[in-house]
């Protein structure tokens, strides 16, 4: 029962959300292999996120073109995670603008050893080989230091939350007969339910 209202309920926010799409006139693409496929890819998005391409990384946005024609499954999940990117870094300037910074550098660090390695590739001289090859080296102590930080971050972030999770579960058994009693109350009378779950 509760899984077909589960279903139900998806389906009803799906639906809602593609009506209003429809109504604002705004397409949208469904993202592949997501379950029940109710996220979406907004036009608009897309359009930003590829004019942003275009502009920082030309050669990336040429292939993404390609892929969009020769693989589309391919081009909306990586467009979705660069959308999602994105979004974390405008949410990142706001809220921790050093984290942003370091964030920032990783990714600009990443196309630079890409760019490099293309080069060392295609170069012919052995002398620049050589000091491509000494540039790679010191950029990936760099990212490797950064992303040593950003794991720091992240898993001081996990170790609050946990933290906060371990004080609720506290509260909750120090208060099981009261939210008992406030979920028995919800299920006969239609009462506000203040911490069931």
């Amino acid at each position: 029962m509760r899984k077909k209202f589960l279903i139900a309920a998806a389906v009803l926010v799906f639906s809602a959300t593609f009506i209003s799409l429809v109504k604002t006139g705004v397409t949208a693409k469904p993202v592949p292999g997501h379950r029940m496929r109710t996220k979406v890819i907004l036009e608009g998005e897309e359009r930003m996120f590829m004019e942003y391409l275009r502009e920082k990384n030309p050669e990336k946005f040429e292939k993404m073109r390609e892929l969009k024609t020769e693989r589309p499954h391919l081009y909306l999940e990586i467009l979705q995670r660069g959308i999602k990117e994105k979004h974390l870094m405008k949410r990142l300037k706001k809220e921790d603008p050093a984290r942003y910074e370091r964030k920032k550098e990783i990714l600009q660090l990443r196309a630079k050893n890409w760019r490099l390695g293309r080069e060392y590739r295609e170069c012919e001289s052995d002398k620049r080989k050589e000091e491509i090859r000494k540039e790679i080296k010191e950029s990936l102590d760099r990212l490797f230091d950064l992303k040593q930080e950003e794991n720091y971050c992240r898993i001081t972030e996990v170790e609050k939350k946990l933290k906060k999770l371990k004080k609720r579960g506290e509260t909750r058994k120090k208060n099981k007969g009261k939210i008992i009693n406030q979920r028995f109350n919800r299920i006969i009378n239609k009462a506000e339910d203040l911490g069931w779950e």
